[in-house]
């Protein structure tokens, strides 16, 4: 093999190596939103235990894995984070509204990664061709 196409083979390599690496960050991001998700998804389902007062006390979060049981006082309204550490009353109704947005927005940034990872694996594919023609 020619130096020249040593160095060309070794520049697809490295192309090959910095695409794997973003092909793993892109599929972390995945497996996080649908953790995110998830989560979402619990969320609406306790407003509507809440709503259905199919439960008196509910536990909640105080962070790192631990939970406290809580009574219910008012099982019409919660507290949002709006961001920058704003939190505002909503209606249930209303928190469940903005819970769906937020779980529309996690499914088109999804999408739009899934078809990343398909263009990469698309690519990587061209690369080990260019690299181990047969």
């Amino acid at each position: 093999m020619t130096s020249k196409n040593e160095e060309k083979v070794q520049e697809k390599l490295y192309e090959f190596q910095l695409l794997q690496n973003e092909l793993k960050s892109f599929e972390q991001q995945i497996a996080e939103f649908e953790e995110r998700k998830l989560e979402m998804e619990m969320m609406k389902q306790t407003i509507d235990e809440i709503k259905n007062k199919e439960k008196e006390s509910v536990m909640v979060p105080l962070g790192s894995g631990v939970f406290m049981n809580a009574s219910i006082k008012d099982d019409k309204t919660v507290f949002v984070n709006v961001g920058n550490g704003v939190v505002v009353r909503k209606k249930l109704s209303d928190a469940k509204e903005i819970i769906d947005k937020q779980i529309e927005m996690i499914c088109k940034n999804q999408a739009i990664l899934e078809n990343s990872i398909r263009e990469i694996e698309s690519h990587l594919q061209k690369i080990i061709k260019e690299v181990y023609p047969q």
